[in-house]
């Protein structure tokens, strides 16, 4: 769906952002993109619709160099969504309705037709009937970063690109976004690129994971590929899953002999037959 193929960029000082990348996002794919502040990871992401153009090397979609002369750019982020990290950048209407409105109408769609989809958007991320006509700033920080979301899955893309989605949320308002986001991908057919600082997030929900490392792509793979490599993302200022660690330490005791763990879930389900 998405390929990046030897692609680097550069800031106007020639300060190197991203250097030879390539990677490839599968349809259907829930990826989480992980590594320290200054790691490339939003960069990287800006790319995915076209945002940001790459010094050298290749960006497709579906097959097709984004950047090739009359691909239709403005299709493109209609197709592939990024939901920037403080939604109070990208919501600017007098109303919620309004706001998930926007995207539609700039589809071409007609004004009933917009107030359908946003509708529909709204409601598929919790957000509850009532709310529609209040204005989006009057919203608690997880239901402005929901009202986000919808305004891009009011234009029925394929890809949904999310930065830092939870930050700034509560552990139960982390975790109901990320179990909203889980059940939309699955519903919808969507696929779902997630920048993370959070380890456990990517291990539960992720089904591959992208390591980033001062521009360079340095681990690519599933979370237990990635996840495992414990002194290699420690070296990079990371670290693996709590459960990892700690079924690591009852390794080392001796306490269950083999350790691929690196969730909590799977933790607890190795414990339970010890008991």
């Amino acid at each position: 769906m998405i390929e990046f193929e030897n692609v680097s960029y550069c800031y106007e000082d020639d300060k190197k952002v991203l250097e030879d990348i390539t990677i490839k996002i599968e349809d259907g794919d829930f990826v989480g993109i992980i590594g320290h502040t200054g790691s490339g990871k939003s960069t990287l992401i800006q790319m995915m619709n076209g945002l940001l153009k790459p010094d050298t090397g290749t960006i497709k979609y579906n097959g097709k160099n984004i950047f090739e002369n009359g691909y239709d750019l403005r299709e493109l982020k209609f197709h592939v969504g990024v939901v920037f990290q403080y939604p109070d950048y990208q919501l600017f209407e007098t109303t919620v309705l309004k706001d998930v409105m926007y995207g539609p109408l700039n589809m071409g769609m007609t004004q009933n037709q917009a107030m359908e989809a946003a509708k529909n958007a709204l409601n598929l991320v919790g957000i509850s009937d009532e709310k529609f006509k209040k204005s989006p700033f009057e919203l608690s920080g997880g239901e402005k970063k929901k009202v986000s979301i919808a305004g891009i899955l009011a234009m029925n893309p394929e890809v949904l690109v999310l930065d830092e989605p939870v930050a700034g949320l509560e552990p139960e308002g982390r975790r109901n976004l990320l179990k909203m986001l889980e059940k939309i991908r699955k519903e919808n057919n969507i696929t779902i690129v997630m920048v993370s600082h959070s380890m456990e997030n990517v291990a539960d929900y992720c089904n591959h994971v992208i390591v980033m490392n001062d521009g360079k792509l340095e681990l690519n793979g599933t979370p237990e590929d990635v996840f495992m490599q414990a002194e290699k993302l420690e070296k990079m200022g990371l670290s693996s899953t709590l459960a990892y660690y700690i079924m690591r330490e009852l390794q080392n005791r001796g306490i269950v002999t083999d350790n691929k763990t690196i969730t909590m879930k799977e933790a607890y389900a190795c414990l339970e037959k010890l008991l």
